[in-house]
């Protein structure tokens, strides 16, 4: 281990031969010597390190011991200086001591004697710091006592500012507190000219010489002219010549920036700027504690606030169950006017076999009974506290009067069972879609409109019920609706049958709360019936409209007719004409033809004149059986016959077996031979059915809609008014005809109505 040096000896000597032998001699003696021939090179080694005493010629050129030792206490106040000089008179000693001089060495001198004025040099050296240091310490000592006594963070500021001013001997003092965000450092104290202008002054934290040091938590000496570009000021002050700015850290984070500034050069000593790094340890320590302490306050003012003034019950209860403690509003939930009101009361429940192995429960909802007799709901939390070994202290939880929310939970139960029962028993189609036009929602109604089960639909895209026809339609009112816009409109969906539905639609878009459409709400009226009414009644028009042209030129027509079948049939007997026999014949078949076809229109009159009496629909059907077994046996074909007993009817028989007999033949020319053709009588409801089913291929969906038009016929020789003369039979009887077809065949059904309805 290598000795302690007795100091370190600044020698400064223009004769170099000097210079080197006093530095080598102080070496072996136990100092660490460094020598300079100048003064100027002196002060710059001064001022980049620490020496305990300078050792100086007095006449050199440039710049002479006393100017040199003058400037060296500008840098290190406690520097300890000797003269050296050959030339010295009574007048520079006086002006050495003046200047501060220890002593003043003769040259030549002997070895011994330089020793020994260095010896009682070191000395004062030593003394003079122990002074510092008692000085710093007392400092140090005195703002801990200061700010010890308060935790109000004004004070403490003040504090620490008045104490650095004082031990450090500048012109300003600053200290700079981050903001609550934590991105900017505010000026919160100032000491010295006009800085109280730049109180409450911002800087952000990563700029400037301050927000370096807080950034780096570093302390950061300057010296003259900035010129480090990390260090430039944000509003340069060239008449600062020295500052110190240190970060005050507590716990590794920095809570503020300590800033010293001197208008005057001047060198802080590796003693000072530890003094003064303690003493910012001990402000930042003090400004935390009063800065957790403001916060504890407030936290404390906060949680008092909450604890008085929150509407949830606060309580705690002891292992038998008395209360503990309660906040006022558990007091006001339990029907108390005071909290002091329930301590000691037993709370109603014992908690540890509620708990059971549990150490907690949350959203407890139960019945309790207040203090004036009323029953109310109650939401509970509550969680049992054990001490170290796990024995039980206590209960605490919260409890929330809940009787509101209850009673308008059963409010919105029954809302929703009454509005529920009103969309089920709806007679209108309730159908939700997204806006994908997917079905998310759809009431009994709807789904028994398009022929399904309610949980079959969910998931289904409208799409799935419309044909392609009509896809463009919707495309366009989603548009619309995507717009906002309601509408009302006609529309044809396709059952899950295959049938038809005609309904009028009333739309009403959805949209989120960002304005983007969702989908639709959509009323359906099922308007098929009135559809196919409307269709009926525009045929039955058209039907009357023939019958009527039919009744008025029908007299005018046949009785041309009868006159030239009479002259046919009188020159047909003449023997001239009997080898044109054959004509005559033909001619008088078709004149009949015609008069059948006139009675036919005759039969589509809306005023035809119908004589209706109690008759027997299979009495009827079976007299008639013999002539269409008949028809039928002339093409290979079979008759089935199937009744049940039926109530009578009031029936025009002549028209009923115009009507049988033109369905049967329908269905006889439709069927290939080997056909077999089915003719029954049922009573389904209140209506008597007269069915007639074929095995024919069906008839096809583009004749469909053309069914029962006037003129409208398949066959070669048919005149198209077959079918349309059963309907207008059919609606004097106030029956409806309808039918079902297939690729088995056809079955048409007549409905009549019985006498009561």
């Amino acid at each position: 281990m290598g000795m302690t040096k007795l100091g370190r000896v600044l020698v400064v000597d223009d004769e170099v031969e000097l210079m080197t032998v006093l530095c080598e001699t102080l070496n072996e003696r136990e100092y660490e010597a460094f020598g300079f021939t100048s003064g100027a090179d002196a002060l710059k080694a001064l001022q980049e390190q620490d020496f305990d005493l300078i050792l100086t010629d007095l006449m050199m050129p440039g710049m002479n011991g006393i100017e040199l030792y003058r400037e060296a206490l500008k840098i290190d106040p406690n520097m300890v200086g000797i003269m050296m000089t050959g030339q010295g008179t009574v007048q520079t000693a006086v002006e050495a001591m003046k200047v501060g001089a220890f002593d003043f060495v003769l040259k030549p001198f002997k070895l011994n004697t330089l020793l020994a004025v260095l010896l009682r040099a070191m000395e004062m050296r030593r003394l003079r710091n122990e002074n510092l240091q008692l000085c710093d310490s007392m400092a140090i000592y005195d703002l801990a006592m200061a700010v010890s006594s308060s935790l109000d963070i004004n004070v403490i500021l003040n504090k620490i500012a008045d104490a650095v001013l004082d031990q450090c001997e500048a012109d300003e003092i600053s200290i700079m507190l981050p903001t609550s965000t934590g991105e900017e450092l505010y000026v919160a104290v100032a000491r010295g000219d006009q800085m109280e202008i730049k109180l409450g002054q911002r800087i952000p934290i990563h700029k400037g010489i301050a927000g370096w040091v807080a950034s780096n938590h570093e302390t950061l000496i300057m010296q003259g002219a900035i010129r480090d570009p990390r260090f430039a000021p944000i509003k340069p002050r060239p008449e600062i010549k020295s500052s110190i700015s240190t970060p005050l850290l507590v716990g590794g984070k920095c809570v503020g920036v300590l800033n010293v500034n001197s208008k005057k050069r001047k060198s802080y000593l590796f003693g000072k700027v530890k003094a003064l790094k303690i003493l910012a340890g001990t402000a930042a320590s003090a400004l935390e504690n009063a800065r957790l302490y403001g916060e504890l306050q407030k936290a404390e003012q906060k949680y008092r606030s909450i604890f008085e003034n929150t509407t949830e019950g606060i309580f705690q209860i002891a292992p038998d169950g008395r209360y503990l403690f309660v906040n006022p509003s558990m007091a006001r939930i339990r029907g108390y006017n005071q909290p002091e009101e329930m301590l000691s009361l037993k709370s109603g429940l014992n908690y540890e076999s509620f708990l059971g192995s549990e150490s907690e429960r949350q959203g407890i909802e139960r019945q309790i009974r207040r203090q004036d007799g009323a029953v109310i709901w109650v939401s509970e939390n509550v969680r049992v506290v054990r001490d170290d070994q796990g024995d039980m202290l206590y209960f605490e939880g919260t409890m929330e009067d809940i009787t509101k929310r209850k009673e308008a939970e059963e409010a919105l139960r029954e809302s929703e069972a009454r509005y529920r029962r009103i969309v089920e028993t709806a007679a209108e189609g309730i159908w939700v879609i997204d806006r994908n036009c997917r079905t998310t929602f759809i009431n009994k109604k709807m789904a028994e409109m398009l022929g399904c089960a309610v949980e079959e639909m969910v998931g289904k895209s409208l799409y799935d019920f419309i044909d392609n026809e009509w896809a463009a339609k919707v495309e366009s009112n989603i548009k619309l609706h995507q717009q906002g816009i309601s509408k009302q409109y006609e529309f044809k969906f396709r059952r899950t049958d295959g049938k038809e539905l005609w309904a009028i639609i009333s739309i009403n878009p959805f949209f989120e709360l960002n304005g983007q459409y969702s989908g639709a709400l959509a009323m359906v009226t099922d308007i098929t019936e009135r559809k196919q009414l409307e269709k009926e009644m525009a045929r039955l028009d058209r039907l009357d409209l023939i019958g009527e042209m039919a009744a008025g030129i029908g007299h005018e027509i046949r009785n041309p007719m009868t006159a030239v079948r009479g002259f046919l049939q009188l020159l047909k007997g003449k023997k001239e004409f009997v080898k044109h026999g054959e004509y005559f014949n033909l001619m008088i078949s078709e004149l009949d033809r015609a008069n059948t076809i006139i009675t036919e229109f005759l039969s589509l009159a809306k005023n035809k004149a119908v004589q209706l009496k109690p008759s027997n629909l299979n009495t009827i059907l079976e007299s008639m059986l013999p002539l269409i077994e008949a028809d039928a046996l002339v093409t290979d074909k079979y008759i089935n016959l199937e009744t049940q007993e039926l109530p009578e009817l009031l029936l025009d028989e002549k028209e009923i077996r115009q009507l049988i007999l033109n369905l049967a033949r329908n269905g006889l020319e439709s069927m290939s031979p080997g056909g077999k053709m089915n003719l029954r009588t049922f009573v389904e409801g209140e209506e008597v059915v007269l069915s007639v089913q074929d095995q024919g291929k069906g008839i096809e969906p583009g004749i469909i809609e053309k069914i029962g038009t006037p003129f409208y016929t398949t066959k070669e020789n048919g005149t198209g008014l077959g079918l349309a003369v059963c309907y207008k039979v059919a609606d004097r009887h106030n029956a409806k005809i309808d039918f079902e077809t297939g690729q088995a065949g056809t079955t048409f059904f007549v409905r009549f109505k019985t006498s009561k309805n």
